[in-house]
């Protein structure tokens, strides 16, 4: 397994970075769903917006959680999945879907049953992923017909936003700690 070694020194930094990133992306979904009346267009962007967030909360995740894991080591060992290639969009959404419910991931719920209705009429669950994020961003042709994006459910993706502001927070609140352990440590060691 490929992995990237990270000095020590530079991982809090990397970490900070991500998490401004996921509240850009935050404020940015937010921005466009505050109007009653908003249209699917405009949901749909929001929602690629907010599943970058997640990805990159995936990421300060990670990063998190190696350089726990590694508590002693003058670098930080991190899986390549991390920064790009195969599985990279799932792994860091999973590390994500860890803080945040799970159950926010479904960003519409079928109006019909498959078996019960045709391909024309509304079968399909859209939970987040880089499928949906695809879907979203880009009209495809598959199947002798032009793709059409999946619709996003208003209240599901305000409350699904909400489910990454509170785990990016949390993450905010670890490494505040972290920061306040280090200053603590300092101090000791130059009194």
């Amino acid at each position: 397994v490929m992995e990237k070694r990270i000095p020590r020194e530079k991982i809090e930094t990397g970490i900070t970075l991500c998490l401004s990133r996921v509240s850009e992306y935050l404020q940015d979904a937010e921005g466009l769903i505050v109007q009653k009346n908003v249209s699917q267009g405009t949901l749909q962007d929001a929602a690629v917006l907010l599943t970058l967030a997640i990805e990159e909360l995936g990421k300060a995740i990670i990063l998190r959680m190696r350089s726990e894991e590694q508590a002693t080591s003058e670098f930080v060992q991190v899986e390549h999945q991390v920064f790009g290639g195969r599985d990279a969009h799932e792994h860091k959404q999973s590390e994500s879907f860890k803080l945040i419910d799970a159950k926010l991931k479904r960003l519409h719920r079928a109006a019909f049953s498959r078996e019960a209705f045709g391909p024309d009429f509304d079968i399909n669950d859209v939970d987040v992923s880089t499928d949906t994020r695809l879907k979203l961003s880009f009209v495809d042709f598959e199947d002798g017909e032009w793709s059409r994006p999946p619709p996003i459910e208003p209240k599901r993706l305000r409350a699904l936003i909400v489910g990454a502001k509170e785990a990016m927070k949390s993450e905010e609140t670890l490494q505040e700690e972290r920061f306040k352990k280090t200053g603590d440590q300092l101090t000791i060691k130059n009194s």
